[in-house]
């Protein structure tokens, strides 16, 4: 999964990894478009009460494939032969409405079956359907809310997926990143309080990647080779959206101190940390959730005195720093000197080392793929 041209020096290993996952799942790879859950080692800072709004601090304006399917004839006896490096690289070629017409009927045209069929071939009538056929579906428009190009769709999907699931913050994160880059402060504000009171951040990554998996095999492309575009063209744009709101918020607190109010300050503070902890423990799988989340939590950590408690259990800032310094050097470890694209592993191998990232995750799988090839672990 990691191609040797990112293997630099442990110094800039996660820069450039982090780099790498930004344009991995930013976009999707095709011919026509450009997993263990994780317990945070500090307990976050309590979530501010929702029931006193933040005020906006003055001069608040915001900175801010083909036709043809592959068979198993293009699978080699050993992965070093290309293809999937290939995939990685150039990625899947986009499917027709007509190849995945069998996936859609056997699935009753399904939610999922509708949503997956719209992912793999950019119809978005495919995803208006679903969201008529099921309005309380939050996969569906939380697809929507992502794809759509009309900023009055968007905001709609935004909010339909914020009521559909509500245990979820992502729909408020969104919508919040939305509502700042359009200038609106106000609403980023009351949104951010809103995202608050949620209890974590869950983007239905394995199960997109499950239902994905199966669309290729419907449309006729080997196991194997299904099974590996699923996870390596798995996009997560959501992850640039957060990045760009964590900015937002950190600039925020500065504005605060800037016009005197200390409160608001911290109140923002302890909300960039807890979106960057609940990326770090949304067990969707993939490392970019945890590397954004760490370096969320980093950047609001840095506006901090090193010596200030962050929970009740004593710990500082500076001690936390140290945490996610050694979880990121423990990454930085894990990821190099592994490829799988280049490794020469068997289908088998392969196979398992995948199904062993969809079930526990990326880093996980990875530890599980070092073993196997004789390789020390960090």
């Amino acid at each position: 999964m990691i191609p040797k041209r990112l293997q630099f020096p442990l110094a800039l290993l996660i820069t450039a990894v982090f780099s790498f996952w930004i344009g991995r799942y930013s976009v999707p790879r095709n011919s026509s478009t450009p997993i263990e859950p994780r317990k945070s080692i500090a307990q976050p800072p309590k979530s501010p009460s929702s029931s006193t709004p933040l005020v906006a601090p003055k001069n608040a304006i915001s900175p801010l494939v083909s036709q043809k399917v592959a068979t198993s004839a293009d699978i080699p006896s050993k992965t070093e032969n290309g293809w999937l490096a290939k995939l990685v690289q150039e990625g899947v070629p986009k499917l027709t409405v007509a190849q995945l017409e069998r996936y859609l009927t056997e699935n009753g045209r399904s939610a999922e079956s509708l949503i997956t069929a719209s992912r793999l071939t950019g119809d978005l009538s495919l995803l208006r359907e679903a969201a008529k056929r099921f309005p309380n579906d939050p996969q569906t428009y939380f697809e929507l809310a992502l794809k759509s190009s009309d900023p009055a769709e968007k905001l709609a999907a935004l909010k339909a997926f914020a009521a559909a699931d509500p245990e979820n913050g992502l729909g408020n994160y969104l919508a919040a990143n939305a509502a700042f880059a359009s200038g609106d402060t106000t609403a980023g504000l009351a949104l951010l309080s809103e995202a608050a009171t949620r209890s974590g951040i869950n983007s239905y990554t394995m199960a997109k990647v499950q239902a994905t998996e199966e669309a290729y095999i419907a449309a006729g492309m080997d196991p194997l080779k299904a099974k590996a575009a699923a996870q390596f063209n798995m996009a997560l744009p959501e992850m640039t959206e957060l990045r760009d709101l964590s900015k937002e918020m950190v600039a925020l607190r500065e504005r605060y101190l800037q016009g005197g109010d200390t409160t608001s300050a911290a109140t923002i503070s302890e909300m960039t940390i807890a979106l960057g902890r609940k990326l770090q423990s949304s067990g969707d799988g993939s490392a970019l959730s945890e590397l954004v989340g760490q370096s969320i939590e980093r950047q609001a950590l840095k506006q901090l005195d090193p010596q200030t408690p962050l929970d009740e259990t004593g710990l500082t800032v500076a001690q936390r720093m140290d945490q996610l310094a050694a979880r990121k050097d423990f990454i930085a470890k894990t990821l190099q000197g592994v490829d799988p694209t280049t490794s020469d592993i068997s289908p088998q191998m392969l196979s398992q080392y995948l199904d062993r990232q969809k079930a526990l995750g990326e880093i996980a799988a990875l530890q599980w793929l070092r073993g196997r090839l004789g390789l020390q672990q960090p």
